[in-house]
């Protein structure tokens, strides 16, 4: 056998006990810094608003109809509501509308509000009428610009 071809059986690189010390040793600080950063992520997206329209109807007296709805800020995060609206019109803009309350309507997360829009029968936004058995949009939009709807047919 020719000396000069003898190997050592250890060749080059580190011990796996080494190697293993130096993953866990760079491993948990690197996962304890994405944990962190995951929670700032999902905290920035977590505060968000949800109203919940539970109830809405209509009922009409004395030739004005009245839309009642029942609703609650079920999200993470306090709102407004900015804007009532009709058929995707402000409902000041339709001939003898109010809301009550009038926007702008605090709602805190976890509130319940009542939300009371009247107008006359055959109320007015241009070519459009308000009568009986016509479905009407109702549309709440938010400080945060999120719309919630819902459709309520006039008695």
């Amino acid at each position: 056998m020719d000396g000069s071809r003898v190997r050592s059986k250890r060749s080059g690189g580190f011990a796996p006990v080494v190697t293993t010390v130096i993953i866990v040793a760079v491993g948990i600080p690197i996962a304890i810094a994405v944990g962190i950063w995951l929670s700032h992520v999902f905290t920035a997206y977590a505060m968000f608003e949800k109203l919940e329209i539970s109830n809405a109807w209509a009922s009409m007296t004395d030739g004005t109809f009245t839309i009642e709805m029942e609703l609650t800020n079920t999200g993470y995060s306090d709102t407004t509501i900015t804007q009532v609206m009709i058929n995707h019109v402000s409902y000041d803009l339709w001939n003898g509308a109010r809301v009550t309350p009038a926007p702008s309507i605090p709602a805190p997360v976890g509130k319940n509000i009542d939300l009371k829009v009247q107008f006359p029968d055959k109320s007015t936004n241009g070519d459009a009428v308000l009568t009986s058995g016509v479905t009407v949009t109702m549309t709440l939009r938010t400080s945060d610009g999120a719309n919630y709807p819902v459709l309520i047919v006039l008695p």
